[in-house]
């Protein structure tokens, strides 16, 4: 079990990442209409590539941390008649 600290620093941590997404999120909207109008060059492709892999990840990281932090699912004893 996490002591208070962990937990605390685990939170902090948490709300960091949500802070990143939202700003992200931000950037992202403002950015998008500009790349339709901007002709596409290597270094964009690459970049944007390299963006969409970090987020994969950033969200596999995600489903990880749900799953460990999911409580286990409740084992019901299906009743039969006699």
């Amino acid at each position: 079990m996490p002591n208070n600290n962990e937990s605390s620093n685990l939170i902090a941590d948490l709300t960091w990442a949500d802070l990143y997404a939202r700003q992200i999120r931000k950037d992202l909207k403002q950015l998008t209409p500009t790349m339709r109008r901007v002709s596409n060059s290597n270094e964009l492709v690459g970049s944007t590539a390299k963006l969409r892999e970090q987020l994969e990840g950033a969200h596999r990281t995600i489903a990880e941390l749900r799953t460990i932090a999911a409580p286990p699912a409740p084992k019901f004893k299906i009743a039969t008649r006699s």
